[in-house]
């Protein structure tokens, strides 16, 4: 399910509660889901098998979040199950030019050749409710600023006991905005190697066509390690010296298959999931916040492909940036179509209305909740009228050109006009050769100029001085903009960018076209810091008050909206009819792959799996009810972003794939549970084992797996 966030400013409100498969539930609040009707679904464990915290040796304890998605412990030494595309940095920033990992994929066969990744990840240890003690902290507070203080005031006191040694930390979250606070207590795992990875066109196989969509013919998954040190402890940052992680428990595979309607469940990490928005809220995000955002991508994507054309160094060194946005972008784009059609917004507005029915039948209740929607409305009008310069802001902030000219700003105003002493001078510039390293001619450019244009588009009353165009069209003047930044700042003159700094250390304040641009930008941006602060404190403080008043109205609690902290959610194997006439199966087949080969990218097999096809060269992997090879399957599993990569588990708590995506028709799961058409993709575990065995011959990684048939 990848889902990438981006800034929204954001709130929450529905009157939906859990039904048929809906909820992805804290795991400190197993026991109050209903047991016998999950038994009857086919889960054969208890809740404390599934979670138990560090003290135990629960299911709990072999999943970890990981690079933007989630994880599982699959062997004894630390091996990690994930999705190709949770992988895809790992892979890239292991990728040349002469050695490119993306197109050939990778299979380290010793642990010497397991390859180092800039990629942490987290295992939660404890989920403590602390709510009590929270609130006994809040309760005293008299303004939403002194609220904001005892509550880190309180978390730093809860936390501070779990840090038992450097790799472990804590916080407090808050959960149903306020209504309940819970510690997640977390080891952390700072030395993640790269194991294996199957070539793109497996890996990402279908690309941007079959994104979200189904059916499904793609292997996304791939392999990595977790080290620490030999004594168990310490898990910081790369180390020769380090050994593989032996985890307190890792999943069993299962290659015994599946069929329709069997038990699932799944632990992961899902990002963000925005249920309890307004109708406001709502109608914000389908008119303004997503088609901005949608324009700001796109102009990203554009200009970063316009970089690196003909360029394969490059194209590698933005490869998983450009899959972030063309993913966000389709997810976007799928949000609006299912927002503007679903009746979503109509069926908040009526769910509000019964709400605030019942709150004006009661003068203390309407003296409590009576104004909230008129608030949150009122937040929003003052939002809608700058959002798009916001947006633009935003994006710019982003520019590794502005926090380079945005920083030589700083030192200048710093300096007053005043030299810097030899040892200043020496650590200041080496400190900016080292950013202006990481600056591409190109990309500044025509990612810059590209962003520009929004900018020269900003409507009345929302227009940045520094963006006047005169008698030019926009692209002109974008165009002559970037040339002007890209020439002042240097970029590409490491000679020149010297001397420029030489300049600015002996106390001058060079007339720079970058330099003037991202002091005006960087005052805009406070602007925005402070309506941002302000914006969101009293967003905070009407959700709190929204929530409880909507629990209290339906006399009982809500599963909080995913954050990025691990949940569980259950379902089933199962087909679906999206639309009228169409039917879907609920599992594809290795002939499917072969049905889309084009030749051509995204649809260009390997040739080696195209010649096991030829042959039914399949092994045990070969499903005889469906006469083939399974390769991706559906479940009604409620996940989010952030869950790419988790475990879908059977009633007995063993592996029977790896979640990746969801299906276009339910994109807008986010904002509503969509029973009849919620579905996750998952690569079936048989499939990966396929492609290990017969395609990889990766048997020293099959040696270390428990499969159990």
């Amino acid at each position: 399910m990848k889902r990438f966030a981006l800034f929204l400013l954001t709130s929450v409100f529905t009157l939906n509660l859990a039904i048929a498969d809906e909820g992805m539930y804290l795991l400190n609040k197993l026991d109050k889901l209903d047991w016998q009707k999950l038994k009857k679904m086919g889960l054969t464990l208890k809740s404390s098998e599934i979670y138990t915290g560090a003290k135990g040796a629960g299911l709990d304890q072999a999943i970890i979040q990981l690079g933007g998605g989630t994880g599982e412990f699959i062997s004894p030494k630390g091996l990690i199950l994930t999705n190709h595309h949770v992988a895809f940095g790992a892979i890239q920033e292991n990728s040349t030019a002469s050695n490119d990992l993306i197109t050939t994929g990778y299979h380290a066969k010793a642990l010497n050749e397991e390859l180092k990744s800039s990629y942490s990840a987290r295992m939660t240890e404890l989920v403590l409710d602390v709510t009590a003690k929270v609130n006994a902290a809040l309760d005293t507070c008299k303004s939403l600023e002194s609220r904001e203080k005892a509550y880190r005031a309180i978390s730093d006191t809860l936390t501070k006991s779990f840090t038992e040694f450097p790799e472990r930390t804590a916080r407090v979250v808050s959960m149903n905005d306020g209504n309940e606070y819970v510690m997640f207590v977390l080891r952390n795992f700072g030395d993640i190697r790269l194991v294996y990875a199957p070539p793109r066109s497996i890996g990402e196989f279908g690309g941007e066509i079959d994104n979200w969509m189904w059916p499904r013919h793609t292997g996304d998954f791939s392999i990595m390690r977790a080290y620490v040190s030999k004594d168990g402890k310490s898990s910081g940052k790369f180390d020769t010296l380090h050994v593989p992680f032996t985890p307190k428990r890792f999943l069993k595979i299962s290659a015994a298959g599946l069929k329709e309607n069997d038990f699932t469940f799944i632990l992961g990490y899902p990002g963000r999931t925005t249920r309890y928005r307004t109708s406001i809220e709502t109608a914000f995000a389908l008119d303004y916040s997503y088609p901005q955002s949608i324009a700001a991508l796109d102009a990203g994507i554009k200009g970063m492909e316009e970089a690196y054309k003909n360029d394969k160094a490059l194209e590698i060194e933005y490869a998983s940036i450009v899959k972030s946005y063309m993913n966000t972008i389709k997810n976007f784009q799928g949000n609006v179509a299912g927002m503007s059609k679903n009746g979503l917004i109509e069926e908040k507005k009526a769910n509000e209305k019964a709400f605030m029915d019942w709150v004006n039948k009661d003068p203390k209740r309407k003296a409590k909740y009576g104004n909230l929607l008129s608030d949150f409305d009122s937040w929003y009008k003052k939002l809608e009228g700058r959002n798009q310069k916001n947006t633009v802001l935003q994006w710019m902030g982003r520019a590794r050109w502005y926090n380079l000219a945005n920083g030589l700003n700083k030192t200048i105003a710093k300096q007053a006009g005043q030299p810097m002493t030899e040892e200043a001078k020496k650590a200041f510039v080496e400190s900016n050769l080292a950013t202006f390293g990481d600056l591409n001619v190109k990309i500044e450019k025509f990612v810059f100029r590209n962003n520009a244009v929004i900018a020269f588009a900003l409507p009345e009353g929302q227009s940045l001085s520094a963006f006047s165009k005169g008698d030019l069209s926009a692209d002109e003047a974008a165009a002559r903009l970037a040339d002007a930044i890209v020439t002042s700042l240097k970029i590409g003159d490491a000679e020149g960018f010297t001397a420029l700094l030489n300049d600015i250390a002996a106390g001058k304040s060079p007339d720079n076209e970058a330099i003037k641009l991202a002091d005006f930008l960087g005052k805009e941006m406070a602007g925005l810091t402070a309506f941002t602060t302000e914006f969101n404190r009293n967003l905070s403080e009407l959700r709190r008050l929204l929530i409880e008043g909507m629990m209290a109205f339906k006399g009982k609690d809500f599963y909080p909206d995913a954050n990025s902290t691990i949940r569980f959610s259950y379902g089933s194997v199962k087909a679906y009819n999206p639309r009228d006439a169409v039917s879907y199966d609920y599992i594809t087949r290795f002939k499917g792959v072969i049905e889309k080969e084009s030749g051509e990218e995204p649809f260009n097999n390997p040739k080696k799996l195209l010649e096991l096809y030829k042959t039914k060269d399949y092994g045990s992997y070969l499903d005889k009810k469906l006469g083939d090879v399974p390769v991706a399957y559906l479940t009604t599993n409620d996940i989010t972003g952030g869950n790419s990569g988790s475990p879908v588990l059977n009633g007995k708590g063993e592996l029977i794939g790896c979640a990746f995506d969801g299906v276009w028709e339910a994109l807008t799961g986010d904002w509503k549970f969509e029973d009849s058409n919620n579905r996750t993709i998952a690569v079936d575990s048989r499939y990966v084992l396929f492609i290990l065995d017969k395609f990889s011959g990766a048997q020293n990684i099959l040696d270390e797996l428990t499969i159990v048939k």
